[in-house]
């Protein structure tokens, strides 16, 4: 083989690492879309607990009090884990053809109409924790505020593994969202 044809072709180890490159950086694109993904599905809850917070405010200038979403407790999640199929998969927002009179009553704009996570929001007396559960204790450090109180608890499945789900929780009077198992 003369030269001039040995340097019209790629080389075996040319081409294996033009593979390695590529796969490399398709690797790389994986993980950024993922971390994408995750971010904008957290951002929905994020602009949830705001529509929540404000219609809170508007129920409780009419009312004297805050609703709760609840009868039964704080895992009384809507829309509910896992009712769209496997997760994670959007759920229709749709309170009054689900027959949640009390997300109705609470008039929740949610800002997309399908939503990824499930929420709860539970209320109480002054005064009082009664009918806050063993979460809504821990975030007022057991100490019964001495006004009407809400916390909301949002729960999402964003891995599919429904054993370890994030949870994000706030209360009426906290600018900060409390986050566990973030992106789980």
């Amino acid at each position: 083989m003369t030269g001039a044809q040995r340097d019209r072709g790629f080389t075996i180890i040319e081409l294996l690492i033009v593979v390695a490159i590529v796969g490399i950086l398709a690797t790389i694109a994986i993980f950024a879309y993922r971390r994408y993904v995750a971010q904008a599905r957290k951002s929905e809850v994020f602009s949830m607990i705001a529509a929540i917070k404000s219609s809170e405010e508007g129920y409780k200038a009419e009312s004297s009090q805050y609703l709760s979403t609840t009868t039964t407790g704080e895992t009384d999640f809507y829309p509910v884990l896992g009712s769209g199929g496997s997760e994670p998969t959007p759920k229709t927002w749709n309170p009054s053809g689900d027959g949640r009179a009390l997300w109705v009553t609470l008039g929740v704009s949610a800002p997309k109409s399908a939503l990824y996570c499930g929420y709860v929001v539970v209320a109480g007396d002054a005064g009082s924790l009664a009918g806050a559960g063993a979460r809504g204790r821990t975030l007022f450090q057991n100490v019964a505020p001495q006004r009407p109180w809400y916390y909301i608890r949002a729960e999402c499945d964003f891995d599919g593994n429904a054993s370890t789900n994030s949870q994000f929780e706030t209360t009426f009077n906290n600018e900060i969202v409390f986050v566990d198992n973030e992106g789980k």
